[in-house]
């Protein structure tokens, strides 16, 4: 009788001891730091390419500020010729909770346009899913809404309320 209650003691404190283990594993200290994606659509621009990188790195969260480079060309430049091109800056810092490799992922943006007279600079909202690896070289993946705080005066910008990123993780 007391071997068998030793052997379920010893045999639920191991199952409990690696239920603990698992839950409780650092992803953080293998999870890649680094960023680079292609944005299609979204925070004010046709595309760009960015570079992020992740802060306060922990199991669940983490901090993803990241910039790039992008273009934006008024919407009747798409289907007829004549639109006018602008280059544009667009910038964001997010917060991303989650578990191993799915987050949600809210924050705030910015983008600079050049060359436009009205509009130089919008302010939104970022809310959306995340994708994010835990080994390097990887792919990387977010589709996000993003919500307008700054007025639009009338011009020929369309702010386009929702964007997808996709690239690899180093």
């Amino acid at each position: 009788m007391k071997k068998t209650i030793l052997t379920t003691i010893i045999a639920l404190s191991v199952t409990i001891l690696f239920a603990q283990y698992k839950r409780h594993f650092n992803y953080a200290n293998i999870r890649p730091l680094n960023n680079i994606n292609l944005n299609i659509l979204g925070e004010a621009s046709l595309f760009s390419v960015n570079y992020e990188r992740l802060f306060l790195n922990t199991s669940n969260f983490f901090l993803a500020p990241g910039f790039g480079l992008g273009v934006y060309e008024e919407l009747e430049g798409l289907f007829f010729s004549g639109g006018s091109a602008y280059v544009c800056i667009p910038h964001h810092i997010t917060a991303n909770l989650g578990i191993e490799k799915h987050f949600f992922e809210f924050g705030l943006g910015g983008t600079y346009i050049n060359k436009n007279p009205n509009d130089k600079y919008l302010i939104y909202t970022i809310v959306g899913y995340r994708f994010q690896p835990l080994d390097s070289d990887e792919f990387y993946f977010r589709i996000y809404g993003n919500i307008l705080i700054s007025d639009i005066k009338a011009t020929s910008i369309k702010f386009i309320p929702f964007g997808l990123s996709f690239g690899i993780s180093f």
